[in-house]
């Protein structure tokens, strides 16, 4: 998993997330974000 972080010139870079405990609130954050969604379902039309 990654994050967003800032370089040294203040440009937006993605690093990896090492430490478990940030890694499992995130993980706990994104699975209850996209639980709710069916990925099979067709769109609507517009």
């Amino acid at each position: 998993m990654l994050r967003g972080e800032k370089d040294e010139n203040g440009e937006e870079i993605l690093v990896s997330i090492e430490d478990d405990e940030e890694f499992d609130r995130i993980a706990d954050i994104f699975d209850d974000e996209f639980a709710d969604i069916d990925y099979d379902m067709e769109p609507e039309d517009e």
